[in-house]
Formats: C-alpha cells, sequence, structure tokens
C-alpha cells in the first residue's frame, strides 16, 4: 500500500500546482504536522494553519498506492497544502506511534476564555470598493422610456433560464428566453402534461385570438422556436391573462408579481480578528403592492433590461419592477459583493439610497454600532438519524451557548448569539476550531471498529460517520458512555436530547378472572414511579421520553418494552393479557415488580414444564387399554394429563400416522379408571365415524361409546348420558346443538379441528356454545391456508389467548401474511407453545417401525349407501340362485361379477352408471383431505388402485389442484420417464399407479407414504405394492394407508382375509383361487 508515492517524492508533485505545493513544503519545514495516523488505506494528520488554527487531514489511497482523495478540514477543503506538508512528513518519517486519545473535554476547563470588542465604524476596512458610486450615479441618469406595445398571444409560453446564467454578479448577455410550448388535451378536453419540444405538425388546436395568431406565426419562423423574453416582457406585465410556465425541475405555473418595494437586510457573516473588521451579508426580499414581503431564496436569479428588472426564486415567482439605470447599477453592485460587505460599504451604499431613492424604491436596515465575540467553548452533540435499518448516520454538532452548528460547516467562523436587550449590539462567539477538530479525531478513534464508511467534506450534505451498526445498539454501547463522559446526543427528528437510565421499567400486575392487566411504570434511582410517553420507533430505538428528555433505555428494559408493543400495549403503558399468555408473562417476568403473585408463580410454574417435557409428570398408563404405546405417544398421553390437570385446553397436532387418536383413547380410559371421565363429546367428520368406532372397540372396549348419526339417533339427552363418550357428526352438532346444550360435558373433542377453522361458520359457532370443564382438539394440519384459521382453533380452545379476531389480524395476520414479518411469526409460535404439541414423522423417526400399516374406515353417506343396498340386495338373490343351481365352482364368473360391482359401488358409483356421477364418494373425499394433509408436509405418497378408471378420477382431481403428478398404468409406455420424475424431482409429490402395473419391477424409494385406495383379494400382491417404497435405499419410515368402507364387501374382505390368513399367504395367488377357497356360507356372507 501506498508504495508509489512513498518510493517517489516527485509523484506528489503530480498531484498539485507549484505554489500550493511549494506552501505545503514550507508548512512541513516548520514542523507543522503533527499525529501522523496510518490505517490499512488511509493517513490522517494535524498540520498547524494560519492564525492559530489547526487543519485535519485525511488521504486515502487505492489499491495501487495511488492518491485516491485527499481532504482537509481548511476552508480550501481539498489537495492543499496542508494536504502536500502531511504527505511528504509522512514519506519522509513515515506514521506516528500515537497512543489511544483521551477524551478532549476533560481538559476543557484550562481554556482560556476571551472577549473581543470590535466597534462598527465609517472606516471599518482597509477598503471602500462604493467611493466611486456618488459620482457614478450622478452621471449616469436616464430616464424611463415609454415604448407603444402590442397585444401578442401563445397557446402556452414558457420561460427558459440556460444553466450557463445561474451565478452571482452581473449578466453580460441575458440567457433567459420566452419559447412555445405544446400542451396535451385529455379526451375529456382537460389540460394534460406540457412540455417544451415544440412541433407545429402536431398542433391541432386551431388559434382563433388574431394577435396570438401573429405572435406564433413570428416566434415559429426562428430557427429554435423561441425569442428572447425582453420581446415579450411587455405585453406578459401589462396582460396578466397570459398563462405561462417555467422550466424549474419540471415545468411549473409561473406567477409575475410586481415589486414595491425592494429590502436588503445585512447580517454579520464573519470576522478578521487581526484586522478587527467585521463582514456582512445581504438578504434580499420584496414587498408587492399589497405589502406582503417575500424573503428571496438564496439562488434566486436576476436578470436586468431596458425595461424591466426581473428576480425569479425557485418556486417560480418572478418578481418584476419598473426600471432605470441607477436601480440597475445599485443592485449590480450589492449583487457582486453580496456576501463580503464591510461595514464602510454598507453604510455608504445606505446614504446613497436615502439619497438617490427618495421614494423608498429601495430599503436598507443595517444599525448595528458594536460587535461583542466570545471565545466560545463547545458542546458536542451527537446526532442520530433515524430511518436506517442496519446501520447509524451519525453527525457531529457544536453548541455555543445553545446556538449550534454542523463540524463540518467551516465556512462560518462565528456564531450570532440573540440580544434582546441592545438592538445595537451584536453578540457573537468565536467558534474553537482546534477543539472541535480533537473532538473529531476521538470519536473518529473511538467508532474505527464500527466504520461502515467515513465521510468528511465540506460538499458532502448528508453525514459524518456511517456506521456499521443498528441504532439501538449504538445507543447502548457506545452512546451511555458518550453521555458519561460529557456529550450530548439526539436525534435529528427530535429537539429532545437523550440521557442516560438512571433507573429501570417495572411492569406491575393486577389479576383479574380470566385476565392480567398489566401497566408500565419507570422506577429512578430513588424509587419513585414516574409516567413516560413513547412511540414505537422510539422504543425500537431504545428510549423513552421523560419530563421532555430522552432515556437510554437498558437492552432487557428494550426487549421488555417492545415485546408489550407488539403485544399491544397502549400509549399509557397499559395491555391487558390472558392468564393462559404464558409466553408473554415468561419474557416479562424479570421486569415484574410483583412476582410474588401466587397466581403469577403458578403461571410461571406451568409455561417451565411445558417448555420442557421432562418437568411434566409420568402417569400410568390405564389397565384395561389394549395396546402398548410408543414412547413419543407416552409423551402426548402425559401431556394430555398436564393440561387436565391444570384446567388447560390444548391441540394435540402430530403428522398424520403418528397415533393422535389411540393416545386420545388412552387418556380417556386412564379418566374413565380413576373416576373422572364423565361424558365426552367427540366431534368428527362423517367420514372418519366408523374409524373411531373401530379404534375404540380395539384398544378401549371398556369405554362405553353412542354413535349419533342418522335418522335413528337418539332425541333425549338423559338417554345420552349413560354414555362414556358420544361420537357426533360436524353436521350432526349444528343440527342438534339444543340437545346438546342440555348435557354438561366433561371433555369436548374435535377431530380434525380444522373443519371450524372458518370463524364465520356454523360449526365455529355451534362447538362454542357446548357447555364442557375441558376442551381437546386434534389435527394434522392447524392451519392449512392462513393464519385466521389458527385463530379460530384456539379461540376455541382458550377464549381471548390470541385476543380478538380485530386484534389479530393486526399484530399476527397482517404482519406475518403481507409484511413477512418473522418476529411477529416467532412472537404468534411463542403464545400457542404451551397448548400445541405437534411432532412430526421425522422428529420421532427412532420410535417408528420401518413399516405401519394402518387400516382406515370410513362410512358412506345416505346417497351412496342407497345406491350400495340396492346393488346387494340385488346381486344377493341372483347368487344365492346360481349357487343353489350350480354350485360355487360353477358360479365363479356371476360372483365375480358381483363382488366387483359391489366394490366400484363402495369406490365411485359413477363406475356402476354415469347416471351416479353426482353421488360424493365417501372414500375419496377421506383420501383428499388426507392427501392434503401430508402434502402441506413436503412428504411423498404412491397412491394404488386395481381400477384404472378410479385412477383416472384421482388423477382429474389432481390436476385441478395444478400438482405435479406421475402416472403408470398397463397402458402407459415410458415408464421409465414417470418414475424418474417422482424419484428426482422435489414437486412431484404423488404417484398414481395401477396395482399390478405399479406393483412389480420398479423402485420408488422417494415416497414415505402408500395408499391403497381399495383392498385386494390377496395381501400378497398388496404387499408386493407396498414394497415399491419399502425396500432397500429407503432412509425414511413408510406408513401405509388401507381404506375401507365400513359395512361393504371391503370390510367382509378384510375379515376373510385375515380369517384364512394362513391358506392366502401360502397357496392362494390369483383372484379366482380365491373364490374357490370360499364356501358357500363365505360368499352369501359377502352379502350380508
Amino acid at each position: 500500500m501506498k508504495k508509489n508515492i512513498s518510493s517517489d517524492l516527485n509523484l506528489i508533485r503530480r498531484y498539485f500546482n507549484s505554489d500550493i505545493y511549494q506552501r505545503g513544503k514550507e508548512y512541513y519545514n516548520q514542523s507543522r504536522v503533527s499525529n501522523v495516523v496510518e490505517t490499512e488505506d488511509m493517513v490522517t494528520a494535524f498540520v498547524d494553519g494560519s492564525h492559530n488554527n489547526k487543519y485535519l487531514t485525511r488521504i486515502s489511497f487505492d489499491t495501487n498506492g495511488d492518491i485516491k482523495n485527499a481532504i482537509c478540514s481548511c476552508p480550501y477543503k481539498i489537495f492543499c497544502k496542508h494536504v502536500v506538508a502531511t504527505l511528504l512528513y509522512f514519506v519522509s518519517n513515515g506514521a506516528h506511534k500515537v497512543e489511544k486519545p483521551e477524551n478532549p473535554l476533560k481538559f476543557i476547563d484550562i481554556i482560556e476564555k476571551k472577549e473581543t470588542i470590535i466597534k462598527i465604524k465609517e472606516n471599518d476596512g482597509d477598503t471602500n470598493r462604493f467611493s466611486y458610486l456618488k459620482e457614478s450615479f450622478e452621471k449616469n441618469i436616464v430616464q424611463k422610456t415609454n415604448k407603444p406595445t402590442k397585444d401578442r398571444w401563445k397557446p402556452i409560453f414558457i420561460i427558459h433560464e440556460e444553466e450557463s446564467s445561474y451565478f452571482y454578479g452581473n449578466k453580460e448577455d441575458n440567457f433567459i428566453d420566452f419559447r412555445l410550448g405544446m400542451q396535451y388535451i385529455k379526451k375529456d378536453g382537460n389540460p394534460g402534461r406540457i412540455t417544451y419540444d415544440f412541433d407545429e405538425y402536431k398542433i391541432t388546436e386551431e388559434i382563433t385570438n388574431q394577435v396570438e395568431f401573429e405572435l406564433y406565426k413570428k416566434i415559429i419562423t426562428k430557427m429554435e422556436q423561441k425569442v428572447k423574453i425582453e420581446v415579450v416582457l411587455d405585453n406578459l406585465i401589462k396582460n396578466d391573462n397570459i398563462p405561462i410556465y417555467i422550466e424549474k425541475q419540471g415545468i411549473i405555473p409561473a406567477k409575475l408579481i410586481n415589486i414595491d418595494i425592494i429590502k436588503v437586510n445585512f447580517i454579520l457573516e464573519g470576522v478578521s480578528f487581526d484586522k478587527n473588521i467585521t463582514y456582512f451579508r445581504s438578504i434580499f426580499s420584496v414587498i408587492d403592492n399589497n405589502q406582503k414581503e417575500y424573503i428571496m431564496d438564496e439562488e434566486f436569479n436576476h436578470y436586468f433590461f431596458n425595461e424591466y428588472i426581473l428576480l425569479i426564486s425557485k418556486n417560480g415567482n418572478i418578481f418584476y419592477k419598473e426600471n432605470f439605470k441607477l436601480l440597475t447599477k445599485f443592485l449590480s453592485e450589492i449583487l457582486n459583493f453580496k456576501k463580503q460587505l464591510n461595514s464602510t460599504e454598507i453604510i455608504t451604499l445606505k446614504e446613497l439610497v436615502n439619497e438617490k431613492f427618495p421614494n423608498k424604491d429601495i430599503i436598507i436596515n443595517f444599525n448595528s454600532k458594536l460587535v461583542k465575540t466570545f471565545s466560545g467553548i463547545p458542546t458536542p452533540i451527537i446526532e442520530i438519524s433515524t430511518g436506517v435499518s442496519e446501520g447509524t448516520n451519525v453527525n457531529l454538532l457544536f453548541s455555543y451557548q445553545e446556538k449550534e452548528i454542523y463540524f463540518k460547516n467551516k465556512d462560518i467562523q462565528i456564531l450570532i448569539l440573540p440580544n434582546t436587550n441592545n438592538q445595537e449590539e451584536i453578540i457573537t462567539v468565536k467558534r474553537d476550531f482546534y477543539l472541535e477538530d480533537r473532538i473529531f479525531s476521538y470519536l473518529s478513534y473511538k467508532f474505527s471498529s464500527i466504520f461502515q464508511k467515513f465521510i468528511y467534506s465540506m460538499y458532502n450534505k448528508d453525514f459524518d460517520f456511517y456506521l456499521n451498526i443498528p441504532t439501538k445498539k449504538f445507543l447502548v454501547e457506545y452512546g451511555l458512555p458518550l453521555i458519561d463522559e460529557g456529550y450530548e446526543i439526539k436525534f435529528r427528528e427530535h429537539k429532545n436530547k437523550l440521557s442516560r437510565n438512571s433507573g429501570r421499567i417495572s411492569v406491575f400486575v393486577n389479576s383479574g378472572i380470566d385476565w392480567f392487566d398489566l401497566e408500565t411504570q419507570f422506577i429512578d434511582k430513588d424509587g419513585n414511579k414516574l409516567g413516560f410517553k413513547f412511540s414505537k420507533e422510539d422504543i425500537l430505538n431504545g428510549l423513552i421520553e421523560i419530563d421532555n428528555k430522552f432515556v437510554i433505555l437498558s437492552k432487557e428494559d428494550i426487549e421488555a418494552l417492545a415485546n408489550l408493543l407488539d403485544e399491544g400495549m397502549d400509549k399509557n403503558g397499559k395491555l391487558k393479557v390472558s392468564k393462559l399468555n404464558f409466553g408473554i408473562i415468561d419474557k416479562l417476568y424479570n421486569n415484574i415488580a410483583n412476582k410474588d403473585d401466587s397466581e403469577l408463580k403458578a403461571v410461571k410454574d406451568i409455561s417451565e414444564k411445558l417448555k420442557n417435557f421432562k418437568k411434566i409428570e409420568k402417569q400410568k398408563l390405564p389397565n384395561k387399554f389394549i395396546g402398548k404405546l410408543r414412547d413419543y405417544q407416552k409423551s402426548g398421553y402425559n401431556w394430555l394429563h398436564f393440561l387436565n390437570k391444570y384446567n388447560i385446553n390444548g391441540c394435540l397436532a402430530d403428522d398424520m400416522g403418528l397415533g393422535k387418536t389411540v393416545q386420545t383413547l388412552a387418556f380417556l380410559q386412564k379418566l374413565k379408571e380413576d373416576g373422572n371421565l364423565g361424558i365426552v363429546l367427540l366431534v368428527v367428520p362423517v367420514t372418519t365415524i366408523a374409524n373411531w368406532e373401530n379404534e375404540i372397540e380395539k384398544f378401549s372396549p371398556d369405554l362405553r361409546y353412542n354413535r349419533h348419526f342418522g335418522q335413528q339417533r337418539q332425541k333425549e339427552a338423559e338417554l345420552l348420558k349413560d354414555f362414556d363418550i358420544i361420537i357426533v357428526s360436524y353436521h350432526t352438532l349444528r343440527n342438534d346443538i339444543e340437545l346438546f346444550n342440555n348435557i354438561e360435558f366433561n371433555y369436548l373433542i374435535l377431530d380434525e379441528a380444522q373443519y371450524i377453522k372458518n370463524y364465520n361458520s356454523l360449526m365455529f359457532k355451534s362447538v362454542k356454545l357446548i357447555n364442557t370443564k375441558h376442551k381437546l382438539s386434534l389435527t394434522g394440519t392447524p392451519i392449512e391456508n392462513n393464519t385466521l384459521e389458527l385463530w379460530s382453533q384456539m379461540d376455541f380452545l382458550n377464549h381471548g389467548l390470541l385476543g380478538s379476531l380485530n386484534e389479530f389480524k393486526a399484530n399476527f395476520s397482517q404482519k406475518i401474511e403481507a409484511e413477512k414479518d418473522k418476529k411477529a411469526a416467532e412472537r404468534l409460535r411463542r403464545t400457542i407453545f404451551p397448548f400445541l404439541l405437534r411432532r412430526k414423522k421425522e422428529d420421532v423417526a427412532k420410535d417408528l417401525p420401518e413399516k405401519e400399516e394402518i387400516v382406515l374406515f370410513c362410512e358412506m353417506e345416505p346417497p351412496q349407501r342407497k345406491v350400495y343396498e340396492e346393488l346387494k340386495e340385488y346381486y344377493k338373490m341372483q347368487i344365492t340362485e346360481q349357487i343353489d343351481k350350480n354350485g360355487v365352482q360353477k358360479s365363479t364368473i356371476q360372483i365375480f361379477e358381483a363382488l366387483l360391482r359391489l366394490r366400484q359401488a363402495a369406490l365411485f358409483p359413477s363406475l356402476i352408471d354415469k347416471k351416479y356421477s353426482d353421488i360424493e364418494s365417501v372414500k375419496f373425499e377421506t383420501m383428499k383431505k388426507m392427501l392434503d394433509e401430508i402434502l402441506q408436509e413436503e412428504h411423498k405418497i404412491l397412491i394404488f388402485s386395481q381400477f384404472v378408471q378410479s385412477l383416472k378420477i384421482i388423477e382429474e382431481d389432481i390436476k385441478k389442484t395444478k400438482r405435479k403428478y406421475s402416472y403408470i398404468d398397463g397402458s402407459v409406455k415410458h415408464r421409465d420417464k414417470q418414475i424418474k420424475q417422482f424419484q428426482d424431482d422435489k414437486d412431484t409429490n404423488v404417484f398414481l399407479l395401477s396395482l399390478k402395473a405399479g406393483g412389480v419391477g420398479i423402485n420408488l424409494t422417494a415416497a414415505d407414504y402408500v395408499f391403497l385406495f381399495d383392498p385386494w383379494w390377496n395381501p400378497a400382491v398388496e404387499r408386493q405394492a407396498v414394497d415399491r417404497s419399502h425396500r432397500i435405499g429407503q432412509t425414511k419410515k413408510v406408513i401405509v394407508y388401507k381404506f375401507i368402507v365400513k359395512n361393504t364387501v371391503e370390510e367382509k374382505i378384510l375379515k376373510l382375509q385375515e380369517s384364512k390368513k394362513e391358506l392366502v399367504s401360502q397357496l392362494i395367488t390369483e383372484e379366482a383361487s380365491f373364490f374357490k377357497s370360499l364356501s358357500k356360507s363365505d360368499i352369501i356372507n359377502l352379502f350380508n
């Protein structure tokens, strides 16, 4: 680095002209350079300048060692003599070994305070550049001439100022013109956009005014379609109905304002202390005919014509005044030296104005006689700009007797202080640039480890420091220590200064029936409770406002307030939360003042146990439960007991196939054995009623249940009270809600709880009406589409936990779904965590067998049942006669056809006859719900059926969902392509296969779920199909679902498979063989 400069002193010369280089060399020889510091790509130093000023230089280098930039805090700003001196020192001597700088404010008491008084007198200054004006003005008085004028009109006129006209001082040429423009006319006839890119061939609107037409012709003949403004100025002024525009960062309407009086105020600009001379600058304002005053901005443009003076401001106002030679000359002189007039020159001007402008066309305001200047001791202020997401932008200011100035504004040497006691006396304070530079250098060192980029330039309007640290962290880690060192800190957008936190945030909790009322207060070091103000932005930056001062909070207090704010704390620091919101109580526990409250302690204890399963008490399994729970199922069983003990309602949300039903039945069986069961209302989808009956009979036959479904269901509440469990569908519950309202239940359990996801539905409203002590929901998909579905289920379980619907939308839904707010998502997770137990298949893989087969029973709705029963009775009579006549062996074909038709009716009635297309298939609806649930967790599924027509129906439905899938039946030729797609494409999650075509000869280990849509007579064929997934190379546990329609031939096949298990597995490989093994009674029973 810097090798080019280091190797050859002559290379330095190429960056500077000879004068600057020579003067820099003199400064180096005079030993004016100190504190030379070298960093990786920069050299900094202090250089003693003239008049006891000390300047900071910073020279940056590129990777080749060439100078990239060289800046200085002197008025010259860049590549100055101080930079030369720094470079010469560095090349000759290298960098100094600079120790860690001390805070300059430590030594502020030894700085000498001085007072300088300068009298403003007529002979102030060495020169009076206006001494010749008196004689000059008297020789050049020319009277205004009156010229005839003509009315001229244009469709649209635009005033255009050339870029070269933007400077202060006289203009030898008037670079301002008046040109034609075009305005687009909208379809509705209203005016539209404006452009000065004129094209006469685009003009379509007729010009009817003769004067306007003549002016149009005159300008259109010019090469550039424009004229000098003085040609039309008189017309513009005398015809104020002409619409005119001006180009000022876009084309804006212009307004002509007649000047009655021009007023010039002079304010102190600087002081030359070595010569005792003061300098002033002029501020122009104009007063119109209505005596309204307009302060002219710094960059107004002026133009002098024969007849008029024009002053044009940035906002498009065009001020004009009738001209005469004396006025032009006078204004020109002031504008030439508007920033550097001494008092002698101003007094000369004032006398001339009083003499030559008796009509008060111009007024000069200048009355001060004395300037008092104090040497100031500044207070450094660190100004932070908000609105930066990842970093912190900082400016350095200095306050001199409450007058603030940015450090970078080096061209301002003195600050004028307010003086209401003596209008003829100006009180100023002189800036201490040496101390300012030392403070800046100290902060540069202090911030060196968090610099994102460093900017120091008088031309830079942004920031002194770009720091690579969030504002909140900066305030805590840097702000507090700096305040202790004597620095003030404020935000750019606020006047209030920041102070150190000398207390803490405390939360007082009052207990209601179902709620905790939280009130937030600030406790100072003396224990006093103080109110405070805040905004969300303030808290996120780690601040609160107390007594008109911002207070920087500790990390812990920031986190506590941010959590409260997220939960909906109001502007008074108050919040109402559910007693079940263990998450927020847990988070705020250290800030709670009355944490010894017994209820709070109980909540904290429950929260700790829920966070760690190991702390939940283990329960003995029920004696009459038939079956064995896996380890993760035992944990779920214990969790259900824990909820029961503390009267908490929860949701068991394990993945499909992990045994939510068996965990629930074991829990209910234990409650019965302990005498605590009461009456349980089990609400389920129609399609799973049969499965629940089957599971109860299999695992907990001691539980007495009532199937409350169909036309024969019980209508008297008292008779229902004799059962342990009442199984009811969601639709039946809705219809019989008055009946169930008369029963007091111990448990209300919802299976497939996503059925109540719509908070506007009658199902949701119905389950909320049930009178029950405990609630439990079972679902593998607590959220299917949006977070509002979760609100519905949680509001059913623990009303108020997530607030009202509108509060939930504001605090969670909008933030999570629309804004992708991860913090809101985490807060929601933390809130519902204690009430939702969810284990995914991969989480408990070690507890699962390599392959698990689950029989899933479903029950037909009345329309499908009617078709099936009619078909069954028809074939039962036909087959009975056939067997009686010909025997079983000679009736195989007829038996096969009859059973085939019954199996098709159990699958899709439309397979029997297209006229049944509108009848819903219970098996298909059950499978679709399971498919959605499993695919949400990104598993892969094989779906087998022996009926191609069934596969085609399933395929059409999958196409509607726009899911990617693979398909194989006997007609598919390119099987390899379908297999590869399923195995390799992560988005292809479903594979439809016919049992015979897809059952052998292929490897589909990407799948970990298998659906056997319809049972096969020979389970060996089913096993071959399952083995497509469960074979060598499979790294996941495989779960197989066999779909069986209750009370159909499918259930009979299942029982026959079991009763003839040995025969089937050893001898039978074909369906015909299976039929031959059946007796007449076996066959007739299939139709019963």
